[in-house]
């Protein structure tokens, strides 16, 4: 199977750049614009040109950033991290590269923020329905 390009602009201050969500949980993937790499299918791109989706990638990278530094077991707990690795997955699929295009997808964005933001509360003791309140999910959905 060929490899398709991805036929998103590159603009703005991050030309140079191409942030990635990856498939998987784990760190974002910033790879050159040009570069071999831009073909391969590593994930979904996405924006940070935009202050609500910067603000998305900041929240998402400080709690993996929190979660690599705490030593006690709950601080490591993978349901977190997918949590919020799907709700950046999620945003950057809706998004489809580019700022959002009205309010329902910049509320939208900005819920997940809150919710990633929530999951790095030293306080919150069950994570999951503090992301679940944040993007407005009932309980047990």
């Amino acid at each position: 199977m060929e490899a398709q390009r991805l036929e998103a602009p590159v603009r703005g201050e991050f030309d140079s750049e191409l942030v990635l969500v990856p498939w998987t949980p784990g760190p974002l993937i910033r790879i050159e614009a040009t570069g071999r790499e831009r073909d391969q299918k590593l994930g979904l791109p996405i924006d940070p040109s935009d202050s609500d989706v910067r603000a998305l990638i900041d929240a998402y990278e400080a709690l993996l950033l929190l979660t690599a530094s705490r030593t006690d077991v709950a601080w490591r707990d993978v349901p977190v991290i997918v949590s919020a690795h799907l709700a950046v997955l999620e945003a950057a699929s809706l998004l489809r590269w580019a700022p959002p295009a009205g309010p329902a997808e910049r509320e939208y964005v900005c819920r997940r923020v809150r919710a990633i933001n929530a999951l790095a509360d030293p306080g919150a003791t069950e994570q999951l329905a503090y992301l679940r309140q944040a993007i407005g999910e009932p309980p047990g959905g």
